[in-house]
C-alpha cells in the first residue's frame, strides 16, 4: 500500500497497516532558504524529498480559489511597518492594515480588519456580493503529480461564514460587539456569505482532487457550543452533503482548545480535523480528542508547533511523541503531522528525531505483532 493510499485510508476512518506520519514544516523551509539557514545536508534537495528523506508522507496545502470582484476599486500601499488594503465600493469605503514583523520572518499580521464599525458592514456586504469566484486545477495537477504516490495534495476552501467573520473580517471583540448589538445585519451577512462559499464548494466538487479542508482554524473559547450548533454545524453539513456526494473526503483546520466543542464535532459530517493540538498548547490530551470523535471523525495532528523550537530537547520532544502515539492507539482514523506548522526558529534535528521515532516504533509494532503470531 503506497503512502497516499495509507493517508486516504486513515482520513476516510480506515486502519492502514502502519503509523501515517505526514509533518508540515513548510513555513520553516521558506524562512531557511531566504535567510540561508537550512542545514547543510539539506542544501540542494526539494522540499518534496526532504519529506521523502523522512520516511514520511506528502502533503500540501493549495489554494485553488480565484476571486474577483468587477467594479470594485482594489488599491494597496505601504507606510513605515504597515501595508494598507483599501476597497472602494458604491456604498462606501474600508480597509484592511497588516503590520510587517519586525524580526527576520517579516511575516505580516493582521492588525485592523475591514470590518471596524456598523458602517462598515454595507461595504462588506457589497464586498461578498460583487465576489466572483473561479478555479483552477493546474497547480493541483502538478504538486500531485510531483508527489505521486508519495502523498497527497489537500485543497483549501472558504472557512465556515462565522468563522470567516470573527477571524478574519471583524476580530474577535469587534465580532462579538456586531453581533449583540447589530444582530439581524450581522445574520443577513453570514447568510449571503453561506452562499457564496456554498457556491464555491459546488464549484469544487466538480474537480478531480479527492481531498478538500476548510481553513476554519476553530477554537472552542472563542467559538462557543451554542454558536457552533447555531452557525458551525448546519454550514457544516450542507458542504458536507455537497463533497460527500462528489466522492470527496471533508476535513477542517482545527488547532486551538476543542474540549467543549468534541461532543459536537461529529453531527458537523465532518471526515476528518487537521491540526489538533494536545494539551498543554490545546485544552485536551489526545487521548480524550480519539476518545471523542473515534469512529466518527478522523484525526490529524499531535505534533505541536511549539515543541519543535530550537532550544528543546530531542528526549522532550520524544517522550511527547511516544505519549501521543500510545494514546492514539490502534492507528484507526489517526495520522501523526503538526498542529500546525513548525515555526521559523525550528530546530529540523527534532523533526528528524520524530521520524526515527515513528520508525522504531514501527518496528516494535511488527516485532510485537510477530511474536504474537508465533506464540
Amino acid at each position: 500500500m503506497s503512502k497516499r493510499e495509507m493517508l486516504l485510508l486513515a482520513l476516510r476512518g480506515g486502519q492502514p497497516p502502519q503509523i501515517v506520519w505526514a509533518p508540515r514544516f513548510d513555513w520553516w523551509h521558506q524562512y531557511a532558504l531566504q535567510w540561508g539557514t537550512l542545514p547543510a545536508h539539506l542544501k540542494g534537495l526539494e522540499y518534496y524529498d526532504i519529506i521523502r528523506q523522512l520516511g514520511a508522507t506528502l502533503w500540501h496545502r493549495v489554494y485553488m480559489m480565484e476571486g474577483e470582484r468587477p467594479g470594485v476599486g482594489r488599491q494597496e500601499y505601504q507606510q513605515s511597518d504597515s501595508i494598507y488594503t483599501v476597497y472602494e465600493t458604491a456604498v462606501g469605503k474600508a480597509w484592511t492594515r497588516h503590520q510587517i514583523a519586525s524580526d527576520s520572518t517579516r511575516a505580516r499580521f493582521l492588525k485592523e480588519h475591514l470590518i471596524k464599525s456598523p458602517e462598515d458592514l454595507p461595504v462588506a456586504r457589497y464586498l461578498i456580493e460583487a465576489m466572483q469566484y473561479s478555479f483552477t486545477e493546474e497547480d493541483y495537477l502538478s504538486r500531485q503529480a510531483a508527489m505521486g504516490d508519495d502523498g497527497q495534495v489537500v485543497i483549501i476552501a472558504p472557512r465556515a461564514p462565522f468563522q470567516q467573520f470573527v477571524v478574519v473580517d471583524a476580530g474577535v471583540q469587534n465580532a462579538f460587539a456586531l453581533l449583540h448589538d447589530h444582530p439581524r445585519e450581522v445574520e443577513a451577512l453570514l447568510e449571503l456569505m453561506a452562499e457564496k462559499h456554498l457556491e464555491a464548494y459546488r464549484q469544487i466538487a466538480r474537480l478531480s482532487m479527492p481531498v478538500v479542508e476548510a481553513g476554519d482554524n476553530m477554537d472552542g473559547s472563542i467559538t462557543s457550543p451554542e454558536l457552533y450548533r447555531r452557525y458551525i454545524i448546519p454550514f457544516c453539513q450542507e458542504v458536507a452533503s455537497i463533497l460527500h456526494r462528489a466522492g470527496k473526503l471533508y476535513g477542517s483546520h482545527y488547532d486551538g482548545r476543542l474540549r467543549s466543542l468534541l461532543p459536537l464535532l461529529p453531527e458537523t459530517g465532518l471526515d476528518y480535523i487537521e491540526a489538533a493540538t494536545p494539551s498543554p498548547w490545546g485544552d485536551c490530551s489526545m487521548e480524550e480528542i480519539r476518545f471523542a470523535l473515534r469512529g466518527q471523525v478522523a484525526v490529524w495532528g499531535g505534533v505541536p508547533g511549539p515543541l519543535l523550537c530550537e532550544g528543546t530537547s530531542e528526549a522532550t520532544v520524544c517522550e511527547y511523541v511516544r505519549r501521543v502515539l500510545g494514546s492514539a492507539k490502534p492507528w484507526e482514523g489517526f495520522v501523526l503531522g503538526m498542529a500546525d506548522d513548525m515555526p521559523a526558529n525550528g530546530d529540523f534535528a527534532l523533526v528528524e528525531a520524530i521520524s526515527k521515532l515513528v520508525q522504531d516504533y514501527r518496528l516494535e509494532e511488527e516485532n510485537v505483532s510477530v511474536s504474537h503470531t508465533g506464540n
